[in-house]
């Protein structure tokens, strides 16, 4: 019975060195600021680089997309007045059609 209880005050003691030491190491990596580490900076300013250049390209492609959008707006605009003015042409002589015909009918 002794030796059970030395071993567990053994493993005890143990324990608490083991939490005493991980504790004491925690609060000193809590303590390092990772900002100043070389590779920490650097990774940082490589995310920031590509951040802002996959934004320079989404805005260009989106400008890109509005400028092809714009020129097709032109483009129907210009057709429909373009088929406007024929349509417009054809009514024109089919009422000149209709008013010959209706002055050279035989009654």
């Amino acid at each position: 019975m002794t030796i059970n209880s030395l071993f567990v005050l053994i493993i005890l003691f143990s324990l608490g060195g083991i939490i005493f030491i991980i504790r004491r190491k925690i609060f000193f990596l809590a303590k390092i600021d990772l900002n100043q580490m070389p590779e920490e900076v650097a990774a940082k300013t490589k995310r920031d680089l590509l951040k802002k250049r996959t934004n320079r390209q989404i805005s260009d492609f989106k400008n890109k997309i509005k400028l092809k959008i714009n020129n097709l707006k032109f483009d129907f605009q210009k057709i429909f007045k373009i088929m406007k003015s024929k349509f417009q042409k054809g009514l024109d002589f089919l009422s000149k059609l209709a008013k010959l015909l209706r002055k050279y009918r035989p009654r």
